[in-house]
């Protein structure tokens, strides 16, 4: 009676378009450094810097995350959310969201350069 919609392919998005407002996104980025470990409150999470060709943003993991990002390596994120931590963005993957190796490599050079560093930028909160 209903036949199935195909699904629709996933749009991604730049990282400079980030928003400290944003939430459901998707990208497919390079991971340019190993992931770090970092201690808080809330926990043990592990935070990696990645990049596309239009800028870079700081990402955070959790420990079963953690094993699919490895330097160098393409990844894809789904439905990625923004935290705001000390006035820097992070992008962060809830337990709706999805890390996964990407099957092409990233289209373009990574933007490497700390001027385009989107989580370097702090914002103030109203």
């Amino acid at each position: 009676l209903n036949p199935k919609k195909p699904l629709r392919k996933a749009r991604f998005n730049k990282v400079s378009i980030i928003k400290p407002t944003s939430g459901n996104l998707n990208f497919c980025l390079k991971v340019l450094e190993e992931p770090k470990e970092v201690e808080s409150s809330a926990g043990k999470f592990f935070e990696v810097h990645c990049a596309d060709a239009s800028g870079s943003v700081v990402v955070s993991l959790r420990d079963t995350q953690k094993d699919i990002v490895k330097k160098d390596a393409t990844i894809v994120l789904r439905n990625a959310g923004i935290k705001m931590i000390k006035g820097h963005i992070r992008l962060t993957i809830d337990k709706w969201g999805k890390v996964e190796a990407a099957e092409e490599p990233l289209e373009g050079e990574p933007e490497t350069s700390t001027e385009k560093n989107v989580s370097g930028t702090e914002y103030v909160l109203r």
